[in-house]
């Protein structure tokens, strides 16, 4: 998945045994987790439905998998 936000847009990640989030442009907030910057990237293991949030216009990619 991956998407385009504008500062002040959000997204709410899929839910997934395994996740990936990468910013590779921007800054965004992670629920739960605070601020990320480009280059950050954050791995979940049975987690899902975290909002992100841009504090200012940025990219995030994320990776879903099920094994």
């Amino acid at each position: 998945h991956g998407a385009r936000l504008e500062a002040g847009q959000s997204v709410e990640l899929p839910e997934a045994p395994y996740l990936h989030l990468f910013v590779p442009r921007g800054e965004v907030v992670l629920e739960g987790a605070g601020p990320l910057h480009e280059g950050d990237a954050v791995r979940f293991t049975a987690s899902g439905g975290q909002r992100v949030t841009a504090t200012a216009p940025a990219e995030i990619l994320v990776w879903e998998m099920h094994a």
